[in-house]
Formats: C-alpha cells, structure tokens, sequence
C-alpha cells in the first residue's frame, strides 16, 4: 500500500511507476485514475444517476442497523428510496430529479401510502449524504437521522466542496483545506463485485476545537473504486461521538450497485 498525503507531485508518480511496474497499465488506471477522477470536474447528480438501477446501502448508528434501497428509473428521472431498520419498513421517499438537482421529494407512509410533499432545499442534502444531523447551541452534533440517499455515489462528492477540499491541488503538490488534513493511500478495496483497486481517503479535522463544519468534527474515512464506471464508496466511516449512543460513530457499507450499463 503507497501512502500518498501532501506529497509532492513525483513522489504521487514515484508511487505510480512502482505499482505499473508491478502490475502493468490496469493497476495505474485503477489506482491513479479513481483519485484524477476526483480532480475532474463533479459529475452532475443526473449523470450520476442516469447511470443506477438500483443501489442497496447498510448503515450503522449507536448500536442500530439500518438498510436503504434505491430504485431508480432513467428513463422518467424519478425513483424511490426505502429505510429499513431491523428488518422493517420505516418510510419511503419519492423523488424526481433533473440534471443538477432534485425537483421534488415526497415521504410516504408504509401503512396507509399517503404521500406528503417535502421541501427540496431542506432535504436534498440528506438525499446525497444519507444523514440528517441535529446541531446543538454551540453547532456540536447532537443527534443524527439515517435518511435514505445516494451516499455510497455522491458523499465523496459532496464533502469535496463542503470541505474545500481541491483534488487537483492535491495530486500537484498536496490538497490544502481548512478544515481538514487529507490523506490519501493504493489499496485494494472490496466492493459488492470483489476486490478492486482504489483508494482510502482520511479526512482529519485542522482544527484542535469543535469545527462548525458538520463533517470536520470528527475523523472520516471512506474507501472509492471504479464500479461500472461509477466513482463509488464502498465503506464510509465517520468516528463521531454522538451524545447517548453507546456506540461511537456511522458506518456505511455498500451492498450492491446495479447500473444501467
């Protein structure tokens, strides 16, 4: 495994030669591609589900277990996700999109199927990050709703520019944000379709204090590959302590992507 955190840019290459050598052209591609495919500029929330069927998600809070099931239809842009916890159905959500955001959203109940509609602008963020967090009076995280989402296709996505995180930067001369230290290392990693090549990415809080960023609080780390020519994450792990949760951290684990191609 090649560790590459705030390296200079031959030492990324230096990196790369090695495992090429080792394992020829595919092993560059995987492991350098899926971290360029991070510089590039953000796929659009269209593009990115244009290209799903179906995508199933376990996620681990305090103790729970939760399961998230996401149908996807391409071709009217709409979809429903399903929560599960301990085996039984929660809710569902409904949901249109467009190709840079979500048009609508509806929550509908399991027993009687009623739909109510939700605000986009407020829930839209928990669609692609699969949490929802509740603040405390000096901004802590007090408390965290598993929602059901994109998180395995869009939080890595999503944290790039929540956290400022510039990937080109990185791959130059080492990312630099405010809010965290990243590292970034070569590993194998298992997927729903078995073990690919890819990358670990850790994200360290700066900050010795409480951060006002929701997702610097704490450290988080997630494991990317290419599957189907989607950037997924097949594990996401954020360490954070949650107040009367006997278990610290979230933990979500990719089940299966079935995509259109």
């Amino acid at each position: 495994m090649k560790l590459v955190s705030f390296k200079p840019l031959f030492t990324v290459f230096a990196a790369l030669a090695l495992l090429s050598a080792v394992g020829g052209a595919a092993v560059y591609y995987m492991h350098y591609g899926v971290l360029k495919s991070l510089a590039s500029p953000t796929p659009s929330l269209g593009a990115i589900l244009d290209s799903v069927d179906r995508l199933e998600y376990e996620v681990r809070v305090g103790g729970d277990v939760y399961r998230v099931v996401v149908d996807n239809s391409p071709s009217s842009r709409s979809g429903v996700a399903e929560l599960y916890k301990a085996g039984e159905l929660q809710y569902k959500i409904r949901y249109e999109y467009g190709e840079n955001a979500l048009t609508s959203m509806a929550r509908i109940d399991p027993a009687s199927g009623l739909e109510t509609p939700m605000d986009v602008l407020r829930w839209e963020e928990a669609f692609l990050t699969g949490l929802s967090f509740a603040q405390g009076s000096q901004g802590e995280i007090i408390g965290v709703e598993v929602f059901p989402g994109i998180a395995p296709l869009y939080l890595h996505y999503y944290l790039s520019g929540a956290l400022g995180i510039d990937w080109g930067q990185f791959i130059a001369q080492g990312a630099v944000s405010a809010a965290v230290r990243v590292n970034v290392s070569f590993q194998k990693v298992e997927t729903p379709e078995g073990a690919k090549r890819g990358l670990q990415v850790v994200l360290l809080p700066q900050a010795a204090g409480l951060s006002q960023n929701l997702w610097a609080q704490a450290p988080l780390s997630m494991e990317l590959a290419r599957i189907d020519g989607l950037i997924a994450a097949s594990k996401i792990r954020y360490d954070l302590a949650i107040p009367g949760q006997e278990d610290e951290g979230i933990e979500i684990t990719l089940t299966l992507l079935q995509t259109t191609g």
